[in-house]
């Protein structure tokens, strides 16, 4: 289990995480970051990390989200939950084809 900070010196925690995930596939990644951010969430996915966790609530949220990473889930917080739902309404209006099968599973 890798936790990596999106503002890391020298390399930063996407960056990090593109290089972990392809030298280490089977490392599970969290991102521990003060930006509530939708562009560094669906960054931080793309690179590999499995949960992305706020400084702010770290106290309430990092122990679970390390415990979900290492059963091979994913952790979502609140607000990441909300942009999840929104970039796919956007995609669905759009008229990009979705897959059914993630929905009805």
């Amino acid at each position: 289990l890798a936790i990596l900070d999106i503002a890391m010196p020298r390399l930063t925690g996407l960056q990090a995480a593109r290089e972990l995930s392809r030298v280490m596939p089977g490392l599970r990644i969290l991102m521990l970051t003060m930006y509530d951010n939708e562009q560094y969430f669906f960054e931080a996915l793309k690179a590999g990390a499995a949960g992305y966790v706020l400084k702010s609530v770290a106290d309430r949220d990092l122990v679970e989200a390390c415990r979900a990473a290492m059963r091979d889930e994913p952790f979502l917080y609140p607000g990441a939950v909300t942009a999840l739902i929104r970039n796919f309404l956007d995609r669905a209006k759009d008229g990009e084809e979705l897959p059914a099968r993630a929905i009805t599973e």
